[in-house]
């Protein structure tokens, strides 16, 4: 019985593994996210839904900050990495990650792609649960040297008007 599906989106497509209660994979398959929604997999209510962006979409940095407060130093965050980027400052979605003394984790997407994502997985009523400020990932990720960034969605039961 699949227990959880992961959706990895990438800037064109997207990649979904659906995997049973021991973690082995049930099923798998790469293309548009309507191709995925035609799986039968996806008639069990009770499944785990994450979705990871694909590394290449996710710039992962850490950045030394000045010793004020957290609260000023996030209004602060999209010039701390503005010369790492190569767009706008405006045109990206800056999440924070953990703050160690004066170290501060902080992952960049394009604001325009993030936003698509959002909005086509709840076009297919999945409604995002959280997108979290991404700690434990950027995390694992800087100590790895490689990027992930996390996502989790529910089902949406259907709306009845």
């Amino acid at each position: 019985m699949v227990e959880s599906l992961t959706i990895r989106f990438f800037k064109d497509s997207i990649e979904w593994i659906f995997q049973d209660r021991d973690a082995r994979v049930v099923s798998a398959g790469t293309g548009q996210l309507e191709d995925l929604i035609a799986e039968p997999q996806l008639d069990t209510t009770s499944i785990q839904v994450r979705g990871v962006l694909a590394g290449e979409q996710v710039l992962l940095t850490r950045v030394t900050v000045p010793a004020k407060p957290t609260r000023q130093i996030l209004q602060a965050v999209p010039y701390l990495v503005e010369e790492q980027l190569a767009s706008d400052v405006e045109d990206c979605f800056f999440a924070t990650g953990k703050r160690i003394g004066n170290e501060l984790d902080i992952a960049v997407v394009n604001r325009a792609w993030f936003e698509s994502v959002l909005s086509a997985v709840k076009a297919v009523n999945f409604l995002p649960l959280m997108v979290n400020r991404l700690s434990c990932l950027i995390e694992r990720a800087l100590a790895k040297d490689s990027a992930a960034a996390s996502l989790k969605f529910a089902k949406l039961k259907s709306r009845v008007s």
